[in-house]
């Protein structure tokens, strides 16, 4: 990187202002009245001022390259970013401007701040405002891989706060590039798809989302990788998108102004003129900036040439203070210069033999910063390792080839071409079966799974495997196993007489390090035993275990970080959750899946800060639940009734679902209904369609109505005012009877007011052997809704179904006959009406007229049905005569 020093025009005849500089009156406001940008020579080459090169490079990382350079506001100082994840700060020298830099290639100074991030640094910009006399402004924010946004102070280098962006499921998401708004009040980041905005004194995860894609699929798709303002504070910025578009927005409300089309390659730097009316985009792998007039975007105004039509590397250029001429970089090594009002070549000279990816023009000064490098790969050092081959046989014409000796095709390892580390973090992130397979493609991974950290041997794996088969890979990948850790072990195994086997393959997962652990010997006959010391140990986090026997003592060792734990078919006593509750001090999830031996479950939590979720299925021996657990937040269970109790109050558990058959005594059925008032707090509430019809019979029982002798109230109906407040102290909204097994999700309220008997949902009635049900005079819930809400549900179901809801009853026949005028009128295709609609009454005597389309026209003669009888049969009275 370099630091260069342009010549001003008339550098030559200063004028000395002397004594009468003194003699003028506000002295602030005059010099800043007189004082014009520098109008600098390009005719003249630059010399460099500054050099800086051996700090970038170290042993540990030889092929480090600078990917930008930014001067900061004031111009005090220039803010760099470099491969090896770090931000270097270089002040400017108070003489800066008079210094020339010697012959010597060592650097000119060291940096005075240098902070180092976690990951690839995406983009950085400074506080619009930053000035190094005021230390409140002087920061910088920097977006890097798989981090949030960080604000860092420029004084001391240390990280003041973070904006973070979550997605969807609850992840953080990086941001590809981020500015600051002319005013300094809010940091803009650009994410794949969408804009996100923060307020810059609200740092943490409060931001506003703005979606660069509209209901329609227009707008602009891809990641925003570029963001700049129109700096005539006209509230304008500009966006640009690696789908090669440019979009120009509103800053207060986001409005789409413009989508500008034209770049061969992604966009990745956008700039605006100095008067706000032009715009200058640059993409990757498109040698062009164009200019663009936003007030015309018709076409460009120009093309700017550059050399990097072969680099997907960002190429920064930069508008000189006076806003007359542009400089960009290349992959030439050569920084142009062109004029703007013309759109001509005015200069170029050579800073630096490598590819110039930054170039920065002071904010007052005629100087310029220049960045350089880019990514390489290693050569040999020497010629020994190529070596000038003929092919071909001696006939025919021969051919010269120059080719790597062949002692190079000799890999077995693919960490003599990459560092250790490298090939290790690589592979590591895929199970072993498919590192296996890529072994299968190329010489080079053959023995790439000697480093997997993902060890999956689970029942996907077994399929179509016999045991010794499987027993000669996991005796392969634990002798050739050449990494220093293990992240996860999963074994599907008959372990019948190969208890030795197995227990050596857990012992050595465990020894490097293993974080989850998941056992499978349901295949067996016998429960594996497990000792205390096998998996007594500090780094387990995940814990799965079926048909096992766990043996743990009442103060284990180890286990301190184990945050779940699942059992499956295997004695899980009371003794050993609670010791899993007293020790495991970080467990957030308890899952016990068919369990045996388990007679009373405690839960009771009291140490426990993180316990969350809770699942119970199908232990059979399993006769009562107490829980006490403030953070529990979701329980599941699935099973016979218990009797289940709650200690205490659970302020925090949102989500239940209960999934038991029908109960099997009255006892059961009013333990339901009870569980169901200690229930009322919670916000989603799931159960079986039997678990319903054990509470609609508690309420029966609770009326001295024998289900045995009166089904229908046992199926929840209503009769009169008998049910009055049956179902609505247990505060249930709607909960449909079925006999089907399928869960309902119902809505639990607090409101313990008991509701008017035509306000519940009736179960329709149904003809049983031809037998004729009497309908109630009662309304049902859906006819005693208001007509409008009711018209707006009739208009969700299909128009073959109208002619059935026209016979229901008077209610549903008048909301049908507005729902069919309102809405089938035009969203359904119009048809040909041949026969007189049962629908229609009022309008039948219009379908008279209708004829077959195409049809030869044909006279009607309508023959009256009064013809050849006696109209005095049929006479009434139109009049009633003043005697009656």
């Amino acid at each position: 990187m370099s630091v260069t020093e342009a010549m001003e025009e008339g550098e030559e005849e200063q004028p000395n202002l002397g004594d009468e500089a003194e003699e003028i009156g506000n002295e602030a406001k005059q010099v800043e009245e007189e004082y014009s940008w520098p109008v600098i020579r390009f005719d003249v080459p630059p010399h460099r001022a500054y050099h800086f090169c051996h700090q970038f490079r170290t042993p540990s990382n030889p092929n480090n390259f600078l990917k930008g350079v930014k001067w900061s506001p004031d111009g005090s100082c220039f803010l760099t970013s470099s491969e090896d994840n770090t931000l270097r700060l270089f002040s400017l020298p108070e003489n800066g401007s008079d210094h020339h830099e010697s012959a010597c290639d060592e650097d000119s100074y060291a940096a005075s701040i240098v902070v180092s991030e976690g990951e690839s640094i995406h983009d950085h910009c400074w506080y619009p405002y930053m000035s190094a006399s005021d230390p409140v402004t002087c920061v910088f924010a920097s977006t890097t891989r798989d981090h949030p946004i960080h604000l860092w102070d420029a004084a001391s280098g240390e990280l003041r706060c973070t904006y973070r962006a979550y997605d969807a499921v609850d992840e953080i998401t990086t941001a590809f590039s981020i500015a600051f708004n002319p005013a300094g009040t809010k940091i803009f980041a650009g994410y794949n798809k969408c804009l996100r905005v923060f307020d810059v004194h609200r740092p943490g995860r409060d931001f506003e989302q703005y979606s660069t894609i509209k209901g329609n699929k227009e707008g602009q798709s891809g990641i925003i990788a570029a963001i700049a303002f129109c700096p005539t504070h006209t509230g304008m910025l500009a966006t640009g998108s690696y789908s090669r578009t440019t979009a120009i927005y509103r800053e207060d409300n986001m409005e789409l102004l413009y989508i500008l089309h034209g770049q061969e390659g992604g966009v990745t730097n956008v700039q605006f003129s100095k008067d706000g009316n032009f715009l200058y985009t640059g993409g990757r792998k498109d040698p062009y900036i164009l200019c663009w007039d936003i007030r015309n975007t018709v076409n460009t105004v120009y093309k700017l040439y550059r050399s990097t039509e072969t680099t997907n590397q960002r190429i920064f250029f930069d508008i000189e203070p006076g806003g007359r001429h542009l400089g960009t970089g290349g992959q030439d090594g050569l920084v142009h210069i062109y004029d703007l009002q013309t759109g001509q070549w005015i200069s170029c000279f050579q800073a630096a033999s490598d590819t110039i990816n930054g170039f920065s023009f002071h904010p007052f000064l005629p100087m310029a910063a220049s960045s350089s490098g880019h990514r390489r790969f290693g050569i040999p050092e020497s010629n020994e390792d190529l070596s000038l081959g003929i092919s071909g046989p001696s006939s025919q014409p021969q051919k010269l080839s120059l080719s790597p000796a062949p002692k190079r095709f000799k890999r077995n390892h693919p960490q003599k071409d990459l560092p250790y580390d490298v090939v290790e973090k690589i592979f590591s992130f895929l199970p072993i079966k498919k590192v296996v397979q890529l072994g299968t493609v190329s010489m080079r991974f053959r023995n790439s799974w000697f480093i997997n950290r993902k060890l999956h041997f689970d029942e996907d794996f077994a399929k179509g495997r016999g045991r010794e088969e499987i027993m000669w890979i996991l005796n392969s990948v634990f002798r050739h196993h050449l990494g220093s850790k293990i992240d996860s072990f999963r074994l599907y195994f008959n372990h019948d007489g190969m208890e030795s086997k197995a227990e050596s393959w857990i012992r050595k997962s465990v020894k490097k390090g293993v974080e989850e652990l998941d056992l499978d010997f349901r295949q067996g006959k016998e429960p594996f035993q497990i000792v205390s010391d096998l998996i007594d140990v500090e780094s387990i986090r995940v814990l799965k275990l079926s048909f096992c026997e766990l043996h743990l003592p009442l103060k284990p060792k180890g286990l301190c970080s184990l945050n779940t734990l699942v059992l499956r078919k295997m004695p899980a006593s009371e003794g050993l959750i609670q010791t899993v509750f007293a020790n495991c001090l970080l467990l957030e999830n308890l899952e016990l899946l068919h369990c045996s031996k388990v007679f009373h479950l405690k839960i009771s939590t009291g140490k426990l800060k993180r316990f969350r979720e809770l699942k119970v299925v199908e232990c059979t021996d399993l006769s009562s639940i107490h829980i006490s657990a403030p953070t529990l937040r979701s329980f599941f269970y699935h099973g016979y009734f218990s009797k289940l109790s709650f200690n205490g109050s659970l302020p925090q558990l949102k989500d239940v679902i209960l999934c038991c058959p029908p109960a099997r005594s009255c006892l059961e059925m009013v333990r339901t209904r009870n569980l169901l008032l200690n229930l009322v707090h919670v916000a989603c509430l799931t159960v079986s369609s039997t678990f319903l019809e054990s509470v609609f019979n508690s309420s029966s029982l609770k009326f001295g109505v024998d289900p045995s002798e009166n089904p229908e109230m046992a199926l929840g109906r209503r009769h009169g005012s008998q049910m009055k407040g049956g179902d609505e102290e247990l505060g249930l909204g709607f909960a449909p009877v079925t006999r089907s097994l399928s869960r309902k999700r119902i809505l639990v309220s607090s409101n313990t007011e008991s509701s008017s008997p035509s306000s519940v949902l009736r179960t329709p009635l149904k003809r049983r052997c031809g037998e004729m049900v009497e309908e109630k005079a009662e309304k049902s819930m859906l006819e005693a809704m208001p007509q409008d809400i009711l018209i707006r549900i009739l208009c969700g179901v299909d128009h073959d179904d109208l002619k059935q809801l026209f016979h229901v009853s008077n209610t549903i026949r008048d909301a049908t006959l507005i729902a069919k005028k309102s809405h089938f009128a035009y969203s359904t295709p119009s048809k040909v009406q041949t026969f007189r609609s049962p629908l229609d009454p009022e309008e039948s005597s219009g379908f008279d007229d209708l004829q077959t389309p195409d049809a030869p026209k044909q006279s009607r003669h309508f023959r009256s049905r009064l013809r050849g009888r006696k109209l005095s049969g049929i006479a009434i009275a139109l009049f009633s005569s003043d005697e009656e």
